[in-house]
């Protein structure tokens, strides 16, 4: 059967038609931007309020804009000149050379259009982006002229100790300058993080130079925008920048670590190469690869398209699912997800033999939604497999929300979601493996727990700060957890903490604070008072399951509601009461024989009890508890009483039907219950 015989038969092309139209969608939707406008400068010789109106540099600004937004799919730097003088216009642009082409190619788009709409006829437009800057100008561009404008951004969270950050910024700056400045590396961009030598706090940080610079002119531009911030360093996160280059840093990892370990893009254009040739031995050459690229071509395609129609049941089917399940449109608003998720995809069979078919020997444990194995891939690699029950409604849930949350979750306190398996009747979620599983193993088998020293319990502390204020904060999106528990937190080689378990989690607007819903669900004794009675959801009613977990580190003891004697004290009952008394030392976990700091095992207590509170509103924010906890000065306010949530101790009924209790933590995972 010849090719156009096959394109014009019907049932393939009732099978092809959905994909076709699939892939339009990722096209058409693949240029819309999410990119940051930090600041813009537009003006003629300084005057915002003068501009020149001429018709042929409109034009001429309309044909600049273009050319540059043509060019940015192919290179992340470029500069052009377009008309004659007095109409000239000059023009360039700079992606951030650790973002990908897509991302340079957004970024430009949208500095077009903002530039057409705000400030088309100025002799001066300069933008920068979080991801790209761009620059036109009436004039040649000198080294004066990139190094002239001066401005600032940071966000509006403040450092409680701005001189120590001060000091340790100048310091990594100053030695960042040098690798950027580097004439060996045209790309003029260094990345570090920046440690603090008395605490294990540290910050991110980027220096980088539009490519029009040679090494001592990118070093110049960096210096200045290094000494015109000298002693500003005061915000969580903060970049200076120059129409030449840029200092940024943040507490968050926001820059693409890969890049570090990348080759460095080669210096040799296609104008350098050159070519000998005596006539049609290099024709023949030219024929032969044209037909020998034309047969590959044909054969790639063939084997896509059976690759796409083998798989195109089951995506249809995925899709079908997370559509039944979502309450809004995130999953076709934002076609980068797709994309996204395609790529984390994982064949059953390669579950099924990494986990030796599911067996008992490989498994971890048991949660509300299912079964956790422990698996190795043909690569050696060791993972951990959450293998959704099939009966669970929360299951399918939890599945839509890991799947799509995790192509935007990335930091070093939150485990990593390797990928998903979606087969006939299998929900399988795959994430990094964990030597040390999880932190309620340690707290509740009296073996383990004498192995936790204080620095380690207070290192997992910080470790589940951190990641909580990622969430709520520092990341592109603003996550509530909504059942962060001692079991949700696991321990890598070097026990460091990360939150796992975004099955429950809420995506909420950047200037949202509170959510309401009729399902709770989650743990009860982890669940805040407001959420469980009233269905109310906030950042604050994670900050109050933080608080509980701090409380269960220091003291080594559950917060277990359920299970306990009538009149049994439960655990935020005591820590209040010792704290009233002035004895909160009592609270310490014994099997650590006073083989620890005072002042810190006191600010923990202190937090969380602050955490705890009834009153939602008194609760701190997680950037106040992370600054305490790294040895920042701030004031931390007197705690009000905590909100005491009993269970029925009188009756052998359960408080709720529908609920699991957890193996280690001695706590029930509500599946489903209304608010009162």
């Amino acid at each position: 059967m010849m090719l156009n015989d096959i394109l014009l038969f019907p049932g393939f092309i009732r099978e092809i038609l959905p994909l076709i139209f699939f892939l339009l969608n990722i096209h058409f939707f693949s240029i819309t931007a999410d990119v940051t406008l930090l600041a813009d400068k537009c003006d003629s010789k300084g005057d915002p309020s003068k501009v020149i109106d001429d018709r042929g540099y409109a034009e001429n600004v309309n044909k600049l804009l273009s050319d540059l937004s043509s060019k940015a799919s192919d290179v992340k730097f470029y500069n052009s000149t377009v008309g004659d003088t007095p109409n000239k216009v000059h023009g360039l642009f700079q992606c951030r050379e650790d973002l990908s082409l897509q991302v340079c190619r957004e970024c430009i788009d949208v500095a077009a259009k903002y530039v057409n709409e705000k400030c088309p006829l100025y002799e001066s437009a300069i933008l920068w982006y979080m991801e790209c800057s761009v620059w036109l100008c009436n004039s040649s561009i000198s080294l004066e002229d990139v190094t002239k404008h001066t401005l600032f951004w940071g966000s509006s969270v403040e450092v409680a100790n701005p001189s120590q950050v001060n000091a340790v910024l100048t310091k990594t700056f100053d030695s960042m300058i040098k690798d950027a400045a580097n004439d060996s590396s045209p790309a003029h961009i260094a990345m570090k993080e920046a440690t603090f030598p008395s605490s294990s706090a540290r910050l991110y940080c980027l220096t980088q130079c539009a490519r029009i610079l040679d090494g001592s002119e990118c070093a110049f531009c960096l210096k200045k925008a290094l000494n015109t911030s000298a002693n500003q360093f005061n915000r969580s996160a903060q970049e200076i920048f120059l129409p030449g280059c840029r200092l940024m840093y943040n507490t968050s990892l926001f820059y693409n670590v890969s890049y570090l370990s990348s080759p460095s893009p080669s210096s040799t254009s296609p104008s350098s190469i050159k070519i000998k040739s005596r006539g049609r031995p290099l024709v023949a050459f030219y024929i032969g690869g044209i037909a020998a690229s034309a047969a590959i071509g044909a054969i790639l395609f063939l084997s896509a398209t059976w690759f796409c129609l083998r798989r195109r049941k089951m995506k249809m089917r995925f899709q079908d699912m997370l559509k039944e399940t979502s309450n809004s449109r995130t999953f076709y608003d934002d076609m980068e997800d797709i994309r996204n998720i395609e790529s984390l995809r994982y064949e059953f069979s390669t579950i099924k033999t990494a986990t030796d078919n599911f067996s008992k020997d490989s498994k971890l444990g048991m949660g509300g939604f299912g079964e956790v194995y422990k698996g190795r891939l043909e690569n050696g690699k060791e993972i951990a497999v959450k293998r959704l029950s099939e009966s669970s409604e929360q299951g399918t849930l939890e599945f839509k929300n890991e799947v799509l949350l995790v192509a935007k979750l990335q930091h070093r306190n939150l485990v990593k979601l390797l990928g998903f398996c979606l087969s006939e009747k299998e929900k399988i979620l795959i994430y990094e493996f964990l030597p040390n599983l999880s932190l309620d193993r340690f707290l509740y088998d009296p073996l383990k727990r004498a192995s936790l020293d204080w620095n380690t319990r207070f290192k997992i502390i910080i470790g589940i700060a951190r990641g909580l204020l990622y969430l709520h904060e520092d990341s592109r999106l603003k996550i509530i957890h909504r059942d962060l528990k001692s079991s949700n937190v696991l321990l890598d080689k070097a026990m460091d903490a990360k939150i796992s378990d975004f099955g429950l989690a809420k995506l909420f607007k950047v200037d949202q604070t509170q959510g309401d819903t009729k399902r709770i669900i989650g743990t009860y004794g982890y669940m805040a008072p407001e959420y469980a009675i009233a269905g109310q959801f906030s950042v604050k009613s994670d900050v109050y399951s933080f608080g509980v977990i701090v409380l269960e580190v220091v003291t080594g003891q559950r917060n277990n509601i359920f299970g306990r004697q009538q009149h049994e004290e439960g655990l935020l009952h005591r820590a209040w009461r010792l704290w009233n008394d002035e004895a909160v030392l009592e609270l310490v976990d014994p099997s650590l024989e006073n083989n620890f700091s005072v002042e810190e095992v006191n600010m923990c207590i202190h937090i969380g009890l602050l955490c705890v509170q009834e009153d939602a509103t008194k609760r701190p924010r997680m950037t106040s508890v992370v600054a305490a906890l790294n040895g920042q000065s701030v004031i931390l306010p007197l705690p009000n009483t905590p909100h005491f949530l009993t269970a029925n101790v009188d009756t052998d009924e359960p408080l709720f039907d529908n609920h699991i209790i957890n193996e280690y933590t001695g706590t029930r995972n509500i599946t489903e219950f209304c608010p009162r």
